[in-house]
């Protein structure tokens, strides 16, 4: 089934001048050795990201370092179906050809070294991606060149395993089988198309929850781009007063063109977003967009929300 999103057709040369070309770089990027892969990407993340450990474990000088199993476990995770084992013969051919010392074949000192990687510095290295990605796009022109990013959250299915059923619950399904699900929501920059941020949970988080996880990666004055599971008057009121953001995207809420304030253009209107009558618990919506909101914003912002109609 062929999918079109017809929202935001204006950004679409912007998003992708040249068209799709995720599957064809990514069937090349699958095609390096280990030593390509290092050779190609590692001016894109900083070495300090993975140094040597002050003490303890990773703080001597093994075959394995932190900055040698990151792009070791790189190169395993673009090709799924490699083993260990297949990871070491890559690092005893990079070996021989730097006349390294001699590597053992079994992958036991990998796996160990691959499991004590601070899962907190993978995060860092996306956000270092996204950053030198930006670099090298064009500036924007576009909304006066304000930084522009996006938001969006989907659900993937992950391998059917006690531990994976016990962390993330699949849905009843009496007619099917049915596997664990994972949600995710991701930020990226529209400018270069490259992710920032990433948050994961259970389905029973909900995405804006995820969402206000990742709120450390907006400053003041971006302008945040999402669909309408995000166009919530909560969310929107929150960006806006306690970050300083705006918002561009749909909303599940009617809106009568009749009760606007202004007409600007087609399809642009000016209008007043009351929040609504029925009173509302601050500690559901701390729990709806996380503990970052401001005690009682509700209450002190006058009832005024923005939406800007994504079909503008």
């Amino acid at each position: 089934m062929h999918w079109q999103t017809p929202f935001l057709p204006a950004l679409r040369p912007v998003l992708a001048p040249m068209g799709s070309r995720t599957a064809r770089s990514l069937r090349q990027v699958r095609a390096y050795t280990l030593c390509q892969l290092e050779s190609a990407l590692a001016c894109w993340v900083p070495a300090r990201l993975f140094p040597k450990a002050p003490a303890k474990e990773n703080s001597r000088d093994h075959h394995y370092t932190r900055w040698r199993s990151f792009w070791c476990m790189l190169w395993q995770a673009l090709n799924p179906e490699a083993s260990g084992r297949e990871v070491v013969r890559q690092l005893q051919a990079l070996f021989e050809l730097e006349a390294g010392p001699t590597l053992s074949e079994e992958d036991g000192a990998y796996c160990r070294a691959k499991a004590r990687l601070p899962l907190a510095e993978f995060s860092k290295a996306l956000a270092a991606t996204a950053q030198a990605a930006n670099r090298l796009a064009p500036p924007m022109t576009r909304l006066r060149s304000r930084p522009l990013k996006a938001i969006d959250g989907s659900a993937l299915t992950l391998s059917d395993t006690p531990k994976n059923r016990r962390a993330y619950p699949p849905l009843q399904c009496a007619d099917r089988p049915s596997f664990p699900m994972l949600r995710i929501v991701v930020l990226f920059s529209v400018l270069s198309g490259a992710i920032s941020a990433v948050a994961s949970g259970s389905l029973a988080v909900s995405e804006l929850a995820l969402f206000s996880s990742l709120s450390q990666q907006l400053v003041s004055g971006d302008i945040l781009l999402g669909d309408r599971g995000f166009g919530c008057y909560p969310l929107i009121a929150w960006v806006k007063l306690s970050l300083g953001v705006d918002f561009i995207g749909r909303t599940t809420r009617r809106v009568d063109g009749r009760r606007r304030l202004r007409r600007l253009a087609r399809n642009d209107w000016l209008i007043l977003w009351k929040r609504s009558a029925t009173p509302v618990v601050m500690g559901r919506v701390r729990a709806l967009v996380g503990a970052g909101a401001r005690s009682g914003w509700i209450a002190a912002n006058g009832g005024v929300g923005q939406y800007l109609d994504a079909n503008v």
